[in-house]
């Protein structure tokens, strides 16, 4: 069966997921995808070992492909900055290398041990060493912080939350 079956399929069966009234104590406890994943391999009599592996090596292509994305819009971003004379060619370079330095020794697996205001505190520290290394490279702190806890915040240090506002 295809990836593209499983993720069809899955999305299917998470949303009659919630139409659903029986659920089993131990289902309760699962994340989505590991409900997912069981719901697929009990519902087509699959191994539940390989369905697991197929979900798995599709969140890590979609993964590399965002991640491909993100560092190809920030080149773009920088590239215009350029540009338009707001940075030079060099800072380009140094923005870049920094960043994926930072990237490089960034592990998300610490950030799951901590609280959320562990988390904040690790991110305002980054966010002040890499403001501070920027000023002492004479860049405006406003175009390397976008993509690093600027408006945008890092991906993974901290929970995601949504403000939802109600409608009047």
């Amino acid at each position: 069966m295809s990836i593209v079956a499983f993720g069809i399929i899955g999305f299917g069966l998470l949303n009659v997921q919630g139409v659903q009234a029986q659920t089993t104590s131990q289902t309760n406890n699962l994340n989505p995808f590991q409900l997912m994943i069981e719901r697929i391999s009990s519902v087509f009599h699959l191994d539940k070992a390989k369905v697991q592996e197929v979900v798995q090596q599709v969140h890590t292509e979609q993964q590399a492909t965002r991640e491909k994305q993100m560092e190809q819009r920030q080149t773009d971003r920088l590239s215009q900055l350029v540009k338009d004379g707001k940075i030079t060619e060099a800072q380009k370079s140094a923005i870049i290398a920094k960043l994926t330095e930072i990237k490089k020794t960034f592990n998300p697996e610490i950030s799951k041990t901590l609280s959320q205001a562990e988390r904040k505190t690790v991110m305002d520290k980054h966010q002040a060493e890499l403001k501070a290394w920027a000023v002492s490279q004479g860049i405006d702190p406003s175009y390397v912080m976008r993509g690093f806890g600027g408006r945008q915040g890092i991906r993974g240090i901290g929970e995601r939350k949504m403000k939802l506002t109600p409608t009047p």
